[in-house]
């Protein structure tokens, strides 16, 4: 078996002007196009008039789906707000995520100090980018806090001197909590689409068509681990489900009066979030 190189870190393929060109900005960049061909289709595609189009039903059936994600937290009338950004956070993530699973995609590339580096990966698998979209979640949070309960409203959800000291060390907790949804977000989704893309890697490496020595197409690896590949496609929906499930739930909590503004019996996260995530 020929060695194996994995790069936690996304490997520069260009530099403008000193600025690193990495293979996950490819890759991202190619996502956003797609998804960019994808909108100015579907638009294309909507009837007004008439029967609509297939194209137009299955995206409208998508679209509930997610819409009725977001209903389930916020309600329909807050829904609207939030909808939107959930609907293309899904899809760059599982884009982003099936991705590294086109046959070939990792093995174009070239070589650079006896090291194959492939042309473009999956965005997800960069850390950069699993961060990027936790913190887009995140003030999508803080901006329902401050826009549902105003600056002070929110922010006496944190710090407060109702309950004693009791109620400022609970405040404290949760103030540390909103950052921590930082590295939990960003973390999970990497950790997840990261290892299912080496375990691939390591499994097509078993059994490849060998290529000549530096070449750029270097090898198309025989597709024994068609059944991890599958898996991982599932996978890449099943996370970007927990990812705009958990935002939507954040979002909710963080638009509730502070406990101690409000008596009445709150729901917990557990009984907000959808079962899949528990299971996940």
């Amino acid at each position: 078996m020929a060695d194996i190189h994995i790069s936690i870190k996304a490997e520069k393929i260009a530099e403008f002007g000193g600025f690193d060109f990495t293979n996950a900005m490819l890759g991202s960049t190619i996502i956003l196009a797609v998804l960019i061909i994808l909108g100015v289709v579907v638009q294309a595609s909507i009837k007004k008039e008439g029967r609509p189009s297939k194209i137009q039903l299955a995206v409208e059936s998508f679209y509930q789906v997610l819409d009725d994600i977001v209903v389930q937290s916020l309600g329909f009338k807050s829904a609207r707000k939030y909808v939107g950004l959930v609907i293309v956070l899904f899809l760059y993530i599982v884009l982003g995520s099936w991705f590294g699973l086109i046959p070939g995609v990792l093995n174009i590339g070239f070589y650079e100090h006896d090291v194959f580096v492939p042309f473009t990966r999956a965005p997800t698998t960069d850390l950069n980018a699993t961060t990027a979209l936790a913190i887009i979640a995140f003030l999508t949070v803080q901006y329902s806090g401050f826009s549902s309960l105003g600056f002070f409203g929110y922010m006496g959800k944190f710090f407060t001197v109702k309950g004693g000291a009791m109620g400022s060390i609970l405040g404290l907790f949760e103030l540390i909590s909103e950052f921590i949804r930082l590295i939990s977000w960003s973390f999970r989704l990497f950790g997840n689409i990261f290892a299912g893309e080496v375990l691939i890697v390591v499994l097509s490496s078993l059994t490849k068509f060998s290529g000549s020595e530096g070449s750029v197409l270097n090898y198309i690896g025989v597709p024994v681990p068609s059944l991890i590949i599958m898996l991982e496609f599932l996978v890449a929906i099943i996370q970007a489900y927990v990812f705009v499930n958990l935002m939507t739930v954040f979002v909710s909590m963080a638009a509730e009066p502070a406990h101690h503004e409000d008596h009445k019996p709150k729901k917990s996260m557990t009984d907000k979030v959808q079962p899949i995530v528990n299971n996940s």
